[in-house]
Formats: structure tokens, C-alpha cells, sequence
């Protein structure tokens, strides 16, 4: 992530720095234009001046001559009526003549123009026609404006702009590596961290993840990979509770119909003992009754009393049976008589 941004630093510092060059050297070279305008119409005003004034020939060519043999300054180049070139310095052949009938002053700019203009020289052309004896119709100035390259404003402008711009990078990074970059990388340890990817593969290994933001994006899709991983489990877990809570309220709701089923048998049991005793007593007085007996009649009734003790003994003993259970075991019955023993304990 370190090396991507500083590519991308530079890159932005770079293009920033050529866009403002560019800025600054066609302000430039407009400027200069300006000014060699300006200066090629004031030697075209002392030229127009000592041409007119000229009384002679010789004197006309003498400033014609003192023009040409100058180094810096407005080059002549002299036309007739006809577009002919009469005599001069000028380089203009390859330039389109002036026209005939033209009459004043006209500025021309023949080169590069904008930024692409430093590169290249630029020639200030002064027509000035009209008003010049020996037959001269216009005298054509040229004024050169060297490339603006190799100038020293261009130079100094450069070298400044290349100082600052680094300076800006290297300030630009430490700014960006301070507010971004260290925590960026803190939270790619943490995130690898608390997705338990510290566990399974070695944060130096780069053959899987090569920076911070692809650790960040891989800890946080194995935190939720986790999370919804736990989430299942978690509800499966809740499931399972659910189960073992039922299956406790099932239980607990036998052991209570057994413990209240045992409270029954115990006090079966216990009624069973209390009504015994003196159901054995009866039956014993019901004996002794039968055997005094005279009549038919007493006897049947006495009879039928017996029946009828004997059956609530029975019921009474089955009671005792059912709380007090005899430990299992295998033998021999009568069907018949079991389902009738049941059929008399449940008829009441």
C-alpha cells in the first residue's frame, strides 16, 4: 500500500507540476509577445521618422543600411506599389507581400502560439505603408523573439517548481502516512486478528494478501464469515436447549404424576390397614350370626352380608397389591379370573 501511494503522490505531483509549467509558459511568452510587439512599433515609429526625413537617396539607403548592420533592433525589408522587394535585411521572402492599396501601420505575429510557443522563435512582423519617397510603398520591419527554453526566468521557474513539488511530496506523504496509513494498518491487524486469521496464515506472507486494504477486506469477510457460522450454531444450540427444557417439563410432569401416584398408594395402603381390621371383625360377627341362623331367610341374608365383606376384602387387598407391588416374575394364571378381579376393582 506504501510504494502504491507513492506512486500516485508522484503521479499527482507530477502532472500538477507540468500543468502549472505549462500555465506559466504561455503567460510567458505572452508576455514577451507584448513586449516585442510594443518595442517593434517604437523602432517602427524611428524608422518611419529617419526614412521620411531622408532628402537624398544615399541617405535613405544609409538608414537602410545602419538598420540591417544592427543586431538587435527592427530588420527593414522595402516593397514598390508593386509588391517588389526594392532592397533590405529582412528574411520576409516566404511571407505573404503586403497588400497594394494597405495604407498605415499593421502588427503581424507569425510562430508558436501558447504554451507550444516556448519551444519555438516567434517573429513580430510592422507593415508601414504610405508616405516614403524613391518609390518605396512599405517598409516591412522584423523583429525575432528568441525560444523562451533557455531563458533564465524559464529556468529559475522550473527549478523552483521542481523544489516545491518534491517538498510537497515528501510532506504530502509523511501527512498521508500519519492520518492513513498507520491506521489503516492497525485496523488490518486487528480485523486479521479478531477473525482468527493470525491462526491460519502469518500476516508477512504476501503470497496472500499483498496490502492493508485487501487484509481489512479479507479480516472483515472472515468476521462475518465467523459471526454468521456462530449465529447457526448458536441457534442450533438454542434448539437443542429448547428440546432438553421440554423434555425436563416432561420428565419433571412424570415425576409428579409418580410421586402424586405414590401418595395414592401410600394412602391406599393406609386406608387399606384401617379398614381391614375391623372388616375382619364384621365378617367374624357375620360368621357367628350364620351359624345361629333358624330360618332360611336369615340365612340368605347372612349369606349375601359375607358376599358382600368378602368383595370389599378383595378390593381392599388389591388396593394393598397395587401400592406394595411383588417383584415380577413368571407363572401360571387364570385369564379369566384376572380380567373378572379387575372388572370388581374398577366397577365401583
Amino acid at each position: 500500500m506504501r510504494w502504491g501511494i507513492l506512486v500516485n503522490l508522484a503521479a499527482i505531483f507530477v502532472i500538477s507540476g507540468l500543468l502549472l509549467l505549462l500555465v506559466f509558459c504561455a503567460a510567458l511568452h505572452r508576455a514577451v509577445v507584448d513586449n516585442a510587439i510594443e518595442q517593434a512599433s517604437v523602432l517602427g515609429d524611428i524608422l518611419q521618422r529617419d526614412l521620411r526625413e531622408s532628402r537624398t537617396s544615399e541617405a535613405f539607403w544609409d538608414v537602410i543600411k545602419r538598420s540591417c548592420l544592427m543586431r538587435t533592433g527592427l530588420r527593414p525589408l522595402l516593397y514598390d506599389a508593386e509588391g517588389n522587394v526594392l532592397g533590405g535585411c529582412g528574411a520576409g521572402a516566404n511571407i505573404e507581400k503586403p497588400a497594394r492599396e494597405a495604407v498605415g501601420r499593421r502588427v503581424h505575429v507569425i510562430g508558436g502560439t501558447g504554451p507550444a510557443g516556448i519551444f519555438e522563435e516567434t517573429l513580430i512582423v510592422v507593415d508601414m505603408s504610405g508616405g516614403f519617397p524613391h518609390g518605396v510603398q512599405t517598409v516591412r520591419g522584423f523583429l525575432k523573439t528568441p525560444a523562451i527554453v533557455g531563458s533564465s526566468a524559464f529556468q529559475f521557474f522550473a527549478a523552483y517548481l521542481v523544489f516545491t513539488q518534491a517538498a510537497l511530496f515528501f510532506v504530502g506523504y509523511i501527512l498521508f502516512h500519519g492520518t492513513v496509513i498507520g491506521p489503516v494498518r492497525n485496523v488490518a491487524r486487528i480485523a486479521a486478528r479478531a477473525s482468527g486469521m493470525t491462526d491460519l496464515q502469518p500476516e508477512t506472507d504476501p503470497s496472500r494478501f499483498k496490502g492493508d486494504i485487501q487484509r481489512i477486506s479479507a479480516g472483515l469477510q472472515a468476521m462475518v464469515t465467523r459471526i454468521v457460522e456462530d449465529r447457526g450454531k448458536m441457534e442450533d444450540l438454542v434448539n437443542e436447549l429448547r428440546r432438553t427444557n421440554d423434555e425436563l417439563r416432561s420428565a419433571q410432569e412424570s415425576l409428579i404424576r409418580s410421586e402424586k401416584m405414590a401418595s395414592i398408594g401410600r394412602l391406599a395402603a393406609g386406608l387399606a390397614h384401617e379398614i381391614g381390621n375391623p372388616l375382619q371383625i364384621v365378617m367374624g360377627y357375620v360368621e357367628i350370626l350364620k351359624r345361629r341362623c333358624s330360618s332360611d331367610a336369615e340365612r340368605d341374608v347372612t349369606t349375601r352380608m359375607e358376599q358382600e365383606l368378602k368383595r370389599i376384602h378383595e378390593i381392599l387387598y388389591s388396593m394393598l397389591e397395587f401400592a406394595r407391588p411383588a417383584p415380577g416374575k413368571r407363572r401360571l394364571c387364570d385369564v379369566n379370573a384376572l380380567v373378572g378381579g379387575c372388572s370388581a376393582l374398577l366397577e365401583g
